[in-house]
């Protein structure tokens, strides 16, 4: 009679009919890529090179000899976790004498290369939401590319064409989710 009133007390030691309702809301993911969200566009366009001034070419104009840049911002305000990009440049589709010649992040700076033409950067939560990552490029003036720079100089509304990938993903420490879009 004891041992069953000794099971029946232990038995009711861990017995619960308590009823909790838990509720957790969704982070916020809104990543912006040059003012497009790449949860709804899977390309962006960089449109406007940054051209510094030459004594032989018209202002905001590009030819052989002149220097510029471009941006790509990658805007996390409206999202609610740290992040991890990657972006990736594909250079193949540009002329000789286009060249590269730095890509930085020009917010912090803290911009690591992962590969030959990919760059990579942790965004914690509490960082500056935006970067800036700036590429810069120069037209080289090579006598054996005159014929080429003529008619990429007389194409009427040509543009460098440079597709570009970008990567973000959730990053919470050593745990990665992954969202990846491309652009050109």
């Amino acid at each position: 009679l004891l041992t069953l009133y000794e099971i029946k007390k232990t038995y009711g030691l861990f017995e619960s009919n308590n009823k909790m309702s838990v509720q957790q809301s969704t982070a916020k993911w809104n990543i912006l890529i040059n003012g497009t969200n790449i949860k709804s566009e899977e390309k962006f366009v960089v449109n406007s090179v940054n051209v510094e001034d030459n004594e032989n070419v018209l202002n905001g104009k590009i030819a052989p000899g002149v220097k510029g840049y471009f941006d790509v911002e990658i805007d996390k305000t409206n999202t609610s976790t740290s992040i991890v990009y990657s972006i990736t440049f594909d250079f193949t589709k540009i002329s000789d004498s286009i060249t590269i010649e730095k890509i930085e992040e020009t917010t912090s700076g803290n911009l690591i290369r992962t590969g030959e033409n990919t760059y990579s950067k942790v965004m914690k939560i509490n960082d500056d939401p935006i970067n800036n990552i700036r590429v810069y490029i120069k037209w080289e003036n090579k006598e054996e590319n005159n014929d080429i720079d003529s008619l990429v100089g007389l194409t009427k509304d040509n543009y460098i064409n440079i597709p570009v990938s970008i990567s973000a993903m959730q990053y919470l420490g050593e745990e990665i989710i992954e969202y990846q879009e491309n652009g050109e």
